[in-house]
């Protein structure tokens, strides 16, 4: 697979996030939310957590860039008040291998929701 394989890339894209979702779920933790953008080099942002926390990762499929910020939720109503708590770059090309990226993504979620 090429990364001009949009077909490819998009189905490997959403089983790594499958298999993401699936590994969050044993750790009490939900996928909300999720945006993929092919055309802008594969970047995505994805909002994961509890009901009334969650990190919001937002991967630059450019530059490699992975920057995690959090929120807190009073209700469903609420509005999130996103603050950055970690940006990262990540090693060239990362963007062509999503679940390399997304263990990532467990780990962080893992350590954040520990506390």
């Amino acid at each position: 697979m090429t990364v001009d394989d949009d077909c490819g890339f998009s189905a490997t894209f959403f089983d790594a996030l499958a298999g993401l979702a699936k590994a969050l779920l044993e750790h009490d933790l939900a996928v909300y939310e999720n945006q993929y953008n092919y055309l802008a080099f594969g970047s995505w942002t994805l909002i994961v957590g509890t009901s009334h926390r969650r990190l919001r990762f937002e991967f630059d499929g450019k530059e490699d860039w992975l920057e995690v910020l959090e929120s807190e939720f009073q209700n469903q109503g609420s509005q999130p008040q996103w603050k950055s708590v970690d940006t990262r770059q990540l090693e060239r090309g990362s963007g062509a291998n999503p679940s390399r990226v997304f263990e990532l993504v467990l780990a962080m979620s893992k350590d954040a929701f520990e506390k």
